[in-house]
């Protein structure tokens, strides 16, 4: 741990600037995914009563599978691109241990060198803010939609119709809302399925391209090595 932090760019006085953010979970992490530091918010939200229960441990280990395989997927982009990422949208347990909507932020953390070690982001729940949550309660129902219906011919005017807005008001609202446009949305989501498939089923390739809604293998690939940096091959022969 003591490595990691002679690394960063980063002192004692932020350290304590996080354990005193109301409603706000900081975390920062390796560029294995490890928790390296998060705030006493955090702490209470991942169920550890001291912060050297958390230290070390992985998304996996903190949230399981199930909710951590986005913020892996996110970590990994960010990590890739070395680009901030502001206002996503995602699940996090709080300190109830109920799941809850948050906007997340992340930032890329670089040594003394100037080489990526590792990342530092913050959480805060919708609920605090109406504002923010706005936005994403008058698309929900076309995002649902989305989320279950990825695999099949998108349709945009659907997504309004279920949200009553007009397609100029539900793209203008999805995209205040997720940075991106429904149809990246969606093809990013189709991605991400297929990362899935490929790694923990034996399907061929062109059946997974099929499972996740592409009818040709070739645009398939070139979207998923868009996105991921490698074929779909090469991402299974890498990760298994």
């Amino acid at each position: 741990m003591d490595s990691f932090w002679d690394r960063v760019k980063l002192d004692e006085s932020i350290k304590l600037l996080f354990n005193n953010l109301p409603g706000v979970q900081v975390f920062v992490k390796d560029m294995q995914g490890r928790f390296m530091h998060v705030n006493d918010e955090a702490i209470q939200a991942y169920g550890a009563s001291k912060l050297e229960e958390v230290l070390g441990r992985t998304d996996h280990e903190v949230f399981g599978p199930k909710l951590a395989e986005n913020y892996i997927k996110s970590d990994e982009d960010l990590f890739r691109e070395k680009v901030p990422q502001t206002n996503i949208i995602e699940l996090v347990r709080n300190r109830h241990g109920r799941v809850e909507w948050v906007v997340t932020t992340k930032i890329p953390l670089f040594s003394h060198q100037g080489d990526l070690v590792g990342l530092m982001g913050t959480s805060q729940n919708f609920g605090k803010s109406q504002k923010n949550l706005q936005p994403y309660l008058d698309i929900a129902p076309g995002v649902e939609y989305m989320e279950n219906n990825y695999m099949k011919s998108f349709s945009v005017e659907i997504c309004a119709d279920l949200s009553h807005l007009s397609v100029r008001q539900f793209e203008r609202k999805f995209k205040k809302t997720f940075l991106t446009s429904p149809q990246d949305y969606i093809m990013k989501t189709r991605i991400q399925h297929a990362c899935n498939y490929l790694l923990k089923s034996k399907m061929g390739i062109s059946e997974v391209a099929l499972k996740v809604g592409f009818y040709d293998q070739s645009v398939f690939t070139r979207q998923f090595k868009k996105q991921q940096g490698l074929t779909p091959g090469a991402y299974r022969k890498k990760y298994i």
